[in-house]
């Protein structure tokens, strides 16, 4: 459990978020937090590992909040110095899709005003 936590931390410091996509190189490591998510669904993760996980962001839902991935975006943005998430990144392809929703909803009014100006204040390319 240690080893694969330290590969967590790792990967959390480098991507900034602990969602470790499925088919990339990091396969093992995606399973093991899966792992983690269903252990805590069944009330068997420990005191210790929750405090652990819980430490370094880890999100024991797989359903994130709009603000869970607006933040997420946020780090994105300033670890690469920009908001514009390539759809299908391998990277992040979670935050891709939801990207390209974000758009799709102002197309269709269906993003309020809020949400248009938080994606605006990090300056979201909503023509991407």
């Amino acid at each position: 459990w240690e080893e694969r936590y330290s590969q967590l931390v790792n990967y959390q410091r480098l991507n900034g978020h602990c969602n470790v996509p499925q088919q990339t190189q990091h396969d093992s490591l995606a399973r093991w937090v899966n792992h983690q998510r269903e252990t805590y669904k069944k009330n068997s993760l420990s005191t210790e590992r929750f405090d652990l996980l819980e430490q370094i962001g880890f999100q024991f839902s797989r359903h994130s909040s709009w603000e869970d991935r607006y933040k997420e975006l946020c780090q994105y943005h300033r670890l690469r110095g920009h908001a514009n998430v390539p759809y299908g990144c391998e990277e992040n392809p979670v935050l891709a899709r939801w990207c390209s929703k974000q758009r799709g909803h102002r197309r269709r009014n269906k993003l309020s005003k809020e949400k248009i100006r938080q994606l605006n204040d990090i300056g979201f390319d909503w023509n991407v």
